[in-house]
């Protein structure tokens, strides 16, 4: 008879080169105690019916169970379709090759008397245990209307899918349905003290109306965790087999030997094949005694590649501790499937953001574009944890994601914004948070120099105090140009100069009606830095022409060109105050300094020229104190920082 690696194996059924040079730690072929003669067991009549080949011996012509036809059959035996006269309904029996050895009967019938014991809806109903004619056990179970779950994970178009009552999902879910199933069954087993040892999709059978029955109990065994026990022999599935069932080490075996195999047939149904599958039977038990970490497909989701892993972890103490430990980490997977898909939609869209941002450089962060994608993403994660608040991928996704928010509000220069997303963040981020602090230093300074810059523009402003510097101004150059007319009539009129006297007190009167008034009207004439300059080159220059004439007075020099050179010395005071202030006072200052060289050129018209010369530096100063257009806007501007 042949094996293959995921047929259920007993050492003492195996020819004597199966395994090679050694058998991985089991034990010598022997029998297990109480195994010596099968136990007293009722006859069952049965007839072999239509069946062809060679059947069991014939019954009487009273029998009860008629075989029909063969539904399955493995190494050690068959299962048969049957009519039971009595109950008029069908069954499935199961019966032992013609060929096969002793201890196919002794399975068949411990499966019988730990099934049989063992009621629970996934597990198949024993109707009856006996014997036919011959002394070959037959037993009597329910006839299930489905297929064997292995056919189903091996073909996902399986003609069954269209008539299950799995509802219409993906077929992951049907299969992690079916998988929590088998879990009920075994964590049933368990708490009566009985271990499975020979979990597999081959031992499933899946109804069309959605039930699951574990089969196959004719390995199973109470758990008896005494150190030092007798070794027994090897049984099980080399393909699913845990690392204890492949060394050998009986007191090992638990419910946690169950879950190892529930965590392997996890595998099947994400990778499509058992986790040892091997070549050879030898190389099969090596890798079930090694029990190393398995790889997954990229598209096994994490969560459950998780759990297989720990399921089959070679230390028992980092598996699941029960069947039922191991499907609730199963139903919490089935759980978060929908937030698993949002955060997976969002980890694909947040990465293409990712790239497209590194290649289009930092300032694609700011565009509408790349905002409208990273809300997406935000969105998305945030419904995921809605979903399942212990995502770490969603958590993860939503950290990564707010930091591109983070990184676009720093690039369009919105700290409020930059900073109340970094609230939201959780963990410590001292990049972003130094990125964002600097850019409020930044900011800071930025709002200072506009300040000072604000401040500047309107100290400059010659709309500022307009009004009463025109009226002032006004006053006293009217006043000072009557009386140098007079003056220059009376010098035209005689050709000859005024007396030093008359200048003296002129300069005098002049300079103290200009110092009054400034005095008195200080707080409304000297309102900002372009009048106090304006209005201090008047004084200097009315000061410093009075002084000149006191010197040329006392030097004795000629009256006229003394006014000649009092006209120089304003000019030259408007070209400072124009450098300073407005370019626009350099035409008064040319108008000054024109009339002082024309005055040196004709000393007896100085007079003339020089009132003249003062009406039109009055009117040209008096316009430029006219608010321009930047002068008027800019109190009204503000800076959008």
């Amino acid at each position: 008879m042949e094996w293959t690696i995921s047929d259920t194996i007993r050492v003492e059924d195996l020819p004597a080169d199966a395994l090679g040079a050694t058998t991985v730690g089991a034990a010598p072929p022997r029998s297990r105690p109480g195994d010596a003669e099968p136990p007293v067991l009722p006859r069952l009549s049965l007839s072999t019916g239509a069946i062809e080949g060679k059947p069991p011996v014939l019954s009487s012509p009273g029998v009860d169970l008629t075989l029909v036809r063969q539904l399955g059959q493995g190494g050690m035996g068959a299962v048969y379709l049957a009519h039971q006269r009595s109950l008029d309904r069908h069954v499935a029996v199961k019966i032992p090759h013609d060929d096969a050895p002793r201890s196919a009967s002794l399975a068949i019938i411990r499966e019988g008397q730990v099934a049989g014991a063992l009621e629970h809806p996934n597990i198949v109903p024993v109707h009856a245990l006996g014997l036919d004619e011959t002394g070959r056990p037959i037993l009597v179970i329910k006839r299930i209307e489905g297929v064997s779950w292995s056919d189903l994970i091996a073909d996902p178009s399986h003609v069954f899918w269209e008539r299950a009552s799995f509802g219409a999902g993906a077929r992951l879910v049907a299969h992690l349905d079916i998988l929590m199933q088998v879990c009920n069954a075994l964590h049933f087993a368990h708490t009566r003290g009985i271990v499975h040892r020979d979990m597999k999709p081959d031992n499933v059978m899946v109804g069309e109306f959605g039930e699951v029955y574990l089969l196959d109990w004719g390995v199973a065994r109470r758990i008896d965790p005494t150190p030092g026990r007798e070794a027994e022999p090897l049984v099980g599935t080399p393909a699913y087999m845990a690392p204890e069932m492949a060394c050998g080490e009986p007191h090992e075996i638990d419910a946690r030997t169950d879950v190892y195999l529930l965590g392997a047939t996890l595998h099947e149904i994400l990778t499509g094949s058992p986790p040892h599958a091997r070549p050879s039977l030898y190389d099969a038990l090596l890798s079930a005694s090694a029990a190393a970490p398995q790889d997954y497909p990229p598209e096994a989701p994490d969560e459950l590649v998780a759990l297989c892993n720990a399921a089959m972890s070679r230390a028992r103490d980092e598996r699941p501790p029960s069947a039922a430990a191991f499907r609730e980490r199963v139903a919490d997977f089935l759980r978060h499937r929908s937030s698993l898909g949002i955060t997976n939609a969002a980890r694909e869209r947040l990465a293409a953001l990712e790239e497209a941002i590194h290649k289009g450089g930092p300032e694609l962060v700011a565009s509408a574009e790349i905002l409208g994608g990273l809300s997406e993403c935000r969105f998305g994660f945030l419904q995921a944890l809605r979903e399942w608040p212990e995502s770490t991928l969603a958590r993860e996704g939503l950290t990564r994601s707010l930091a591109l928010l983070v990184e676009r509000e720093i690039v369009l220069e919105n700290p409020a914004n930059a900073r109340a997303l970094l609230e939201r963040m959780e963990g410590e981020h001292a990049t972003l948070e130094a990125r964002v602090a600097a850019l409020e230093g930044n900011l800071e300074e930025r709002r200072r120099l506009a300040r000072k810059a604000a401040e500047m523009v309107k100290e400059m402003d010659s709309s500022v105090g307009r009004g009463p510097r025109t009226l002032f101004v006004s006053a006293v150059v009217v006043t000072g140009a009557v009386a140098m007319g007079a003056l220059s009539i009376r010098e035209a009129s005689t050709r000859r100069p005024s007396p030093w006297a008359d200048v003296l007190v002129f300069d005098a009167v002049i300079l103290s009606l200009f110092l009054a008034g400034l005095f008195f009207g200080r707080k409304r004439l000297l309102t900002n830095l372009f009048n106090r300059r304006l209005l201090f080159t008047v004084t200097a220059s009315f000061a410093l022409n009075a002084l000149h004439d006191v010197l040329s007075y006392v030097r004795g020099e000629h009256v006229w060109t003394s006014g000649a050179m009092g006209q120089l010395i304003i000019g030259s005071c408007l070209v400072v105050t124009a450098i300073n202030s407005t370019l626009v006072l350099l035409w008064p200052a040319a108008i000054q300094l024109a009339g002082g060289l024309l005055s040196l050129y004709v000393p007896w018209a100085t007079g003339a020229i020089s009132t003249i010369g003062t009406l039109v530096t009055a009117a040209l100063v008096l316009g430029a104190s006219k608010p321009s257009g930047a002068a008027e806007t800019a109190g009204a501007r503000r800076d959008p920082v």
